[in-house]
């Protein structure tokens, strides 16, 4: 089986902008629950003091860094499948 590179670039880049789109709603609607919530999942960890004010340049440059970002490794790690599944594992 030989993976589409672009296509699951771009699948894992989507996701992730979305999901990244997601969690900065809940931070923007409900910053206080919102922490205590990630405090509460991370129970070795007091978030309270990593929030900061998000701004729509820091949204939009963390959400093409994490999108691409993603997007990037997935295509490398699909390439790298394509390249590994083509050569004979046991012969």
């Amino acid at each position: 089986m030989k993976l589409d590179v672009g296509a699951a670039a771009l699948a894992a880049g989507s996701i992730t902008a979305l999901v990244y789109a997601l969690c900065t709603a809940f931070c923007v609607l409900v910053p206080e629950r919102t922490v205590v919530y990630v405090t509460t999942v991370f129970f070795h960890i007091d978030v309270s003091g990593l929030y900061r004010q998000i701004t729509w340049g820091s949204f939009i440059a963390s959400l093409l860094g994490w999108g691409l970002g993603t997007a990037v490794v997935a295509g490398a790690m699909a390439w790298l499948y394509n390249r590994l599944a083509r050569t004979p594992v046991c012969e």
